[in-house]
């Protein structure tokens, strides 16, 4: 669902529910990443290269000095058929940033060792508490599958005042 860097988390804390026959339910809670670069957990921020990302109460540029104490996490998976699967999932930085992403794939068996696949994914990104956060993320993959190939045609389209919000 939202990107996250070459970071590991910790502590995660997530619960997992798969009572219901083809739905996965998540939910979760990260309070601290280890960066790549880094010796022990810090804070979360936002990516700083989201451009146009202001502070509401500084009027700056948010920076990855800008920190949350935590990000949740929900995510809905269900398996409709064999072929086709739907999906939502909401983020949440606190007072940083909120995001909601739906996606949709669908997988036509075409014969023998041929298929043809569509995957589609839209997000939302708004603000949650100071940054200006404002991003719509429209992205739509068809690929056609023959034998160990795979040939696909993609297409992506962002809008709002801001770049794509995700965790650091």
């Amino acid at each position: 669902m939202l990107r996250h860097s070459a970071a590991m988390a910790s502590p995660l804390i997530s619960v997992t529910s798969k009572e219901i026959n083809g739905l996965t339910a998540v939910l979760g809670r990260m309070e601290r990443v280890n960066q790549r670069a880094a010796t022990r957990h810090e804070r979360m921020g936002m990516n700083n290269q989201a451009k146009n990302v202001v502070s509401r109460k500084t009027g700056k540029l948010i920076t990855g000095n800008d920190t949350s104490s935590y990000f949740d996490l929900a995510n809905l998976d269900y398996q409709w058929t064999d072929q086709l699967s739907t999906s939502y999932s909401f983020g949440r930085l606190k007072d940083i940033y909120k995001q909601h992403v739906v996606n949709a794939v669908h997988a036509w068996p075409l014969g023998e060792k041929r298929s043809l696949k569509t995957d589609i994914r839209v997000s939302r990104s708004t603000r949650d508490g100071d940054a200006r956060v404002d991003n719509k993320a429209f992205s739509g993959m068809l690929t056609y599958g023959f034998g160990f190939n795979k040939l696909g045609l993609g297409y992506r389209s962002m809008t709002g005042k801001t770049g794509y919000a995700y965790v650091l």
